[in-house]
């Protein structure tokens, strides 16, 4: 073969292969400016494609190509950063999960933590209040046993004060009684002195009315300033204390100065014992409270005598035979306190303050206690009771409580009368 017919040979092979390099990129993306580049290349090898080998498209191509090549590489290392990227992206996703999950366990621990502290606050306040409470409940059982061992100390005393009081109440009845009867000789004398003589029938009403009154100015000096409990005397007591204290408040005049028989008796008391009005006081203070702590007897059937009206004024009821004095007794009322005690008693059970041997013990003990005064009831509900309560009832006879004394009885104020009144 001459060399002419190689040479043209060669060319055709080489436009083949631009043409076929080329058409490679037919079909495949391209950015703007490199199709732009491929539209002209492509035009420009089929319009020289019959002029012969064309250098300069040849050179063209193989850069286009190039381009190319370097471009699909280049995206190749793009996608694969991208890859890259959204496997970081999704890394930092699920650290972001995690810290999230982190902070919501975080929060929760904190929340936790703040209600474990709410609960331990509470449960230290808690403890704080059960030691008070044991504390106080110890120093009342100490309490207790102090007023055991040493109340009827108080006893003895508070009783050799009531014996002196006995002395002042006779002479406080004997100056009533006698200003009551000079004040009727009084007026025997003002209507002699008149020149008028009185009859036998206004003689005889004269001294009527001077036993009546008489007779109530003995009564009214007839009360204690400690009886009939030192409980319901310190009612009184207390209620002068009050008193006192308003008026010293109130500016103290000597005018509007209340009457205090009570403190005033105990003041005369206390001289004649060789104490003071306040040690006394203070003693009749912790009596009081010893007789609640250790002296709850059961109820007497005295406590439950029926009372009448009779002349205007309240009194207990009586009966010519003291056989029928159960008649007097309101035995229904009697009854309703011993359930009222066993309702009592099965509330210290309930509580856990005593146990169910003990409750049972002393519920057996209420109803062994008015078996003795009532053996049930009858068809029509009547009460049976016992010989044992009518002969008890025979043998009994309420007791009257000392009488009030007036607000005013015997007041006398003078300086410094209540210094020890604070």
């Amino acid at each position: 073969m001459s060399a002419s017919n190689n040479q043209q040979k060669r060319k055709r092979n080489a436009d083949d292969e631009t043409m076929e390099e080329l058409n490679r990129y037919k079909n495949k993306p391209l950015s703007p400016n490199s199709k732009s580049v491929y539209s002209k290349l492509v035009y420009r090898a089929h319009q020289y494609s019959d002029a012969g080998y064309d250098e300069e498209l040849r050179a063209f191509t193989k850069f286009f190509v190039a381009k190319q090549d370097q471009n699909i590489e280049a995206n190749k290392t793009c996608q694969e950063l991208n890859d890259k990227v959204a496997e970081l992206n999704g890394t930092v996703a699920d650290l972001n999960g995690t810290v999230a999950e982190l902070n919501g366990t975080v929060a929760k621990l904190e929340s936790d933590g703040k209600e474990m502290k709410a609960s331990l606050d509470s449960a230290l306040e808690s403890n704080q209040e059960v030691t008070e409470e044991l504390n106080e409940a110890n120093l009342r059982v100490s309490e207790y046993e102090f007023m055991f061992k040493y109340g009827d100390w108080l006893k003895g005393v508070i009783d050799q004060i009531k014996a002196k009081e006995l002395d002042i109440q006779a002479k406080q009845t004997n100056e009533i009684c006698n200003k009551t009867l000079n004040d009727f000789k009084g007026q025997l004398k003002a209507l002699k002195a008149g020149g008028v003589v009185p009859t036998a029938e206004q003689l005889e009403e004269h001294k009527a009315q001077k036993d009546a009154a008489h007779k109530v100015a003995k009564k009214i000096a007839k009360w204690s300033c400690l009886k009939p409990t030192a409980t319901e005397a310190l009612m009184m007591i207390n209620g002068e204390i009050d008193a006192v204290k308003q008026w010293l408040q109130d500016g103290g005049n000597e005018t509007s100065a209340p009457g205090t028989p009570y403190l005033d008796r105990i003041a005369q008391a206390s001289e004649k014992v060789g104490t003071t009005r306040t040690m006394i006081l203070l003693w009749a203070e912790q009596y009081s409270k010893r007789n609640e702590i250790a002296h709850h007897p059961p109820p007497g059937i005295c406590q439950f005598w029926k009372k009448v009206t009779k002349d205007g004024e309240e009194v207990y009821a009586e009966v010519p035979n003291k056989e029928l004095n159960y008649t007097c007794i309101n035995w229904k009322d009697m009854r309703d306190s011993m359930v009222s005690e066993k309702s009592k008693i099965q509330d210290y059970f309930t509580e856990g303050k005593i146990s169910q041997d003990v409750r049972d013990c002393f519920v057996s003990l209420v109803d062994q206690y008015w078996q003795y005064f009532c053996i049930g009831e009858s068809a029509d509900g009547n009460l049976i009771l016992t010989q044992d309560a009518k002969d008890a009832a025979k043998k009994s006879t309420p007791e009257y409580n000392p009488s009030v004394p007036p607000k005013d009885f015997l007041k006398e104020y003078k300086e410094g009368k209540w210094d020890d009144i604070q």
